[in-house]
């Protein structure tokens, strides 16, 4: 059995760097790998930082490279490994608990993870591992640039505080940053920056921004939830009465967990949770009408299943309307019956739950 209550990281120093490089050749593919003259150069900035973890006075257990970038009070995983002998015994959990403490100025953290393939079980488990710790997949398209080209990566952050996500255009500092400091020596850098800036939509990278809801809100909230309600076809005493009994108000955003979802421009859509010990309800999950169909729905089912992750809530349920139905069940969720429904008790409406731990 291992003993954890001794877990401590510290930095390293330039002897350890170049101890390290052979597990580097061995841990990661060569397209995402840094020769060692690189490794040194960034190592003598000051701004990229080795970390060591040890249990106690026992051995290394797993180290990781961090770029800091003091002006945004962000940090950029370049690399992280436990060592083989020590993987699969929490190590890794452990490893980013102590990150959030050990740099307890910053906000969080970007970190980079392979595209899995289904046949790859290695890339789908550290996948899973990153969202078990809480990181969210960030909505844009990534190239990690190299001597071979542009590896399409996935992009994500593991925030340190409530705030979830870094607004859009921090997203996009933080990786001109990383691309300018990690990847000087690539030549071709600057073509594989403007590849992850831009979407296939017409080259306008669409970048979604999550945040907390506040009180300017509140009227934009009530507005897409009665008109989204009103979509599936409800009378106007129902809707009349949804509109009373259903308002959001300043002492509900005081209760729960608010989360808007908007673009540049206005608000797409925005859920609500209330957690009770392990478990949460939806309380509201409203996509704007005229979004409804374009994929958004996923993105902020996406952002819900990640929040509740980030506080620990180990199974979500909620009840919704009947034309909602076929959306829960695509997204994985399990339908465990039918209640009455608060406004009209003669209709049945289903109910749904998601294990998430």
């Amino acid at each position: 059995m291992r003993k954890t209550e001794g877990f401590m990281i510290r930095e390293g120093d330039l002897s350890d760097v170049l101890r390290l490089y052979d597990s580097i050749i061995e841990e990661f593919p060569k397209g995402e790998r840094k020769s060692v003259d690189v490794f040194i150069r960034l190592f003598e900035t000051g701004n990229y930082k080795l970390l060591l973890a040890h249990n106690g006075a026992g051995p290394e257990v797993g180290y990781a490279f961090i770029y800091t970038i003091g002006k945004l009070n962000k940090l950029w995983l370049d690399f992280i490994v436990i060592h083989p002998e020590f993987q699969s015994e929490g190590y890794g959990t452990m490893f980013f608990d102590k990150m959030d403490n050990f740099y307890d100025r910053y906000d969080g953290v970007f970190l980079e993870v392979e595209i899995p393939k289904e046949s790859n079980e290695n890339q789908m488990r550290r996948i899973a591992f990153y969202e078990r710790v809480g990181a969210v997949r960030l909505d844009l398209k990534y190239y990690l640039p190299n001597e071979f080209g542009g590896l399409e990566m996935y992009l994500y952050y593991k925030s340190f505080s409530k705030d979830v996500l870094p607004k859009p255009e921090v997203v996009i500092e933080v990786i001109e940053s990383a691309y300018e400091f990690i990847h000087s020596d690539i030549p071709d850098k600057d073509r594989w920056l403007r590849q992850t800036k831009n979407s296939q939509d017409g080259g306008r990278q669409v970048m979604l921004d999550y945040r907390r809801a506040d009180s300017e809100d509140l009227n934009q909230l009530n507005k897409i939830a009665y008109e989204s309600e009103a979509y599936w076809g409800y009378d106007e005493m129902f809707m009349s009465i949804f509109k009373e009994k259903y308002a959001i108000d300043e002492d509900f955003l005081k209760q729960s967990e608010t989360f808007v979802m908007s673009d540049e421009e206005s608000i797409i859509g925005f859920f609500s949770i209330k957690k009770h010990g392990l478990e949460a309800t939806l309380e509201y999950f409203y996509i704007r009408v005229d979004q409804i169909g374009r994929g958004m729905g996923k993105k902020m089912w996406n952002l819900l299943i990640e929040v509740c992750l980030l506080m620990n809530v180990e199974k979500l349920n909620w009840v919704t309307s009947p034309g909602a139905i076929p959306f829960y069940t695509k997204m994985g969720a399990t339908r465990v019956g039918e209640v009455g429904s608060t406004i009209d008790p003669s209709l049945k409406i289903p109910a749904f739950k998601i294990q998430l731990k």
